[in-house]
């Protein structure tokens, strides 16, 4: 894997990966609470910490794989990927089979998910910094998996967004999702609390 980087960019290349056909319609977000000790093949993966607070984000093939941690311990994981995860895990699941945009609120996290526009209710901020996953191309275009990342430190909250691209025969469809962590609002309540 080759490593460039460019002001706040982190670009990785996955040429020594065999090109694999995927399919938006086969992607699941699964957020599981707590542990989570499977064994997903890291591409590319950056670390934030704030003071006992922690995010570790991480690119998993043209997936991502987002841990967040308090005092040393995962709170959550969100994971958006084209695999099948144990659904006795997952405190919230879906299977984009329909390809519709889907979203997520609880007490001090939030994640939406859209095909083919960007997510309306955070744009992102041209200073975020970012890794970038380039895979071996498929129909003549080459994959992309982009993870972006901001972090307002004085009030406790990071905000990270994706771009995962799936090239097909005549077209590419494009992945987005925006999610925001506020490390205040998590510490008065756990997952299974509603907003």
């Amino acid at each position: 894997m080759r490593l460039i980087n460019r002001n706040r960019m982190i670009t990785h290349y996955a040429a020594e990966l065999p090109a694999i056909i995927q399919h938006p319609r086969d992607l699941r977000l699964c957020v599981v609470a707590g542990e989570f000790r499977d064994p997903l093949t890291v591409l590319a993966q950056r670390t934030l910490e704030i003071g006992a607070l922690r995010l570790d984000l991480r690119i998993i093939g043209e997936s991502h794989w987002v841990t967040v941690s308090s005092a040393g311990k995962p709170l959550f994981h969100e994971i958006l990927a084209c695999m099948e995860l144990d659904s006795k895990r997952c405190r919230h699941q879906h299977i984009f089979s329909d390809l519709r945009a889907h979203q997520v609120r609880r007490r001090g996290y939030q994640v939406a998910v859209t095909i083919d526009q960007p997510v309306d209710d955070a744009p992102m901020p041209d200073d975020a910094e970012a890794l970038v996953v380039n895979f071996p191309q498929i129909y003549g275009i080459q994959p992309q998996t982009h993870l972006y990342w901001q972090a307002q430190i004085s009030d406790q909250r990071v905000r990270w967004w994706t771009l995962h691209t799936y090239p097909q025969t005549h077209s590419v469809t494009r992945v987005y999702s925006s999610s925001l962590v506020d490390f205040g609002q998590l510490a008065t309540g756990g997952w299974d609390d509603e907003p």
